[in-house]
């Protein structure tokens, strides 16, 4: 278990103890910076527990080299949560995340999407 996994694991159990099931943090997965909050969202008609990635960010010199990838392995090996991933502005990654089983959930008139992966 490599030491973002070991993160993931106590900030999951964290959640798991708040009385609201509620827990956020910053992370940082090789070049990338991430913030994610566990806690409720509204989507499919009921109001559900899910992991929300609401910020990430990578310089370009590292984009496009699997970070992604191997940060969403070791997410989807650590959780079953749903996974919503916030505000995306890029059309490209949007694609991509859509590729990989992601649903968009809302679209802001092409600006940005939400989009979620529940599996």
């Amino acid at each position: 278990m490599n030491s973002f996994e070991k993160e993931f694991v106590i900030f999951v159990a964290e959640s798991e103890r708040s009385p609201l099931g509620q827990a956020r943090r910053h992370f940082r997965f090789g070049e990338m910076n991430i913030y994610m909050r566990i806690g409720r969202r509204f989507y499919g008609g009921k109001v559900r527990p899910c992991l929300q990635i609401a910020s990430l960010s990578t310089d370009e010199d590292h984009q496009r080299k699997g970070i992604f990838s191997r940060f969403l392995a070791c997410v989807l090996g650590a959780t079953k949560l749903p996974i919503f991933i916030e505000g995306v502005i890029d059309p490209g990654f949007a694609d991509a995340l859509v590729r990989r089983g992601f649903v968009i959930v809302t679209d802001y008139n092409g600006f940005q999407t939400d989009l979620v992966l529940d599996r």
